[in-house]
């Protein structure tokens, strides 16, 4: 577990999709800790949640979906909202992702897949 924050992400590969209603419960327990938390829905179809200092994560709605058009954070908090948010998150999504996580002071580079689900991180040379 990380316990610092993340510099820079660079996404690779995005193509995620999370049911509304698991978003919404996910949100709904990430709050309990960290009540800065806002996820909005516009009336354009469009989606956002910011929960750090530098948070990218938005996309369209399409049904009951959420679709992912950027999933990227860094700055103050982004190491323990990756751990308490977005891992539990990725989770429950659809798709793929990848991206490469470098951490606070370059000291540490991760690269993030996750499929269908199923999150895997590897330490990078």
């Amino acid at each position: 577990m990380m316990s610092y924050n993340i510099d820079t992400v660079k996404v690779y590969e995005i193509d995620l999709k999370i049911r509304k209603a698991d978003m919404k419960k996910l949100i709904d327990e990430a709050k309990k800790k960290k009540d800065w938390i806002n996820f909005a829905i516009d009336l354009d179809g469009k989606w956002e949640l910011h929960i750090c200092e530098d948070t990218r994560i938005s996309g369209t709605v399409e049904g009951e979906w959420l679709i992912f058009s950027d999933l990227g954070l860094n700055g103050e908090g982004s190491g323990s909202d990756w751990e308490d948010i977005i891992k539990p998150m990725l989770k429950y999504t659809r798709g793929n992702y990848k991206a490469r996580f470098v951490w606070e002071g370059g000291d540490s580079i991760t690269m993030v897949r996750c499929v269908d689900g199923n999150l895997s991180e590897e330490e990078m040379e």
